[in-house]
């Protein structure tokens, strides 16, 4: 399975969500890598998972952050200011 494997699979909306989200992660961090990890979509960064995205049944989620998950509904994805915060932070905390 590929990033853009998984990404086929889902319904327009959930695809289109984690699309924005994919190129927010490249955006803040450019030097990341994509890979399958826990059978998601993820980013690692200096071969550190970063975190991952999925879709689930009724929503959309991403996992990794500090040990949480945040999900949300895909027409309502974090905005990017919020989610850049959240990469920056995690990061921060790889390194």
């Amino acid at each position: 399975m590929t990033f853009d494997s998984y990404l086929e699979k889902l319904p327009t909306e959930k695809r289109a969500a984690l699309e924005r989200l994919r190129k927010l992660v490249h955006a803040a961090a450019p030097k990341v890598e994509e890979y399958i990890g826990y059978d998601l979509p993820g980013f690692r960064l200096e071969g550190k998972g970063l975190l991952w995205l999925g879709a689930a049944k009724k929503h959309c989620a991403i996992y990794g952050l500090g040990g949480g998950t945040i999900r949300f509904q895909p027409e309502k994805p974090p905005t990017a200011v919020e989610f850049k915060k959240l990469i920056r932070a995690r990061i921060a905390k790889l390194r």
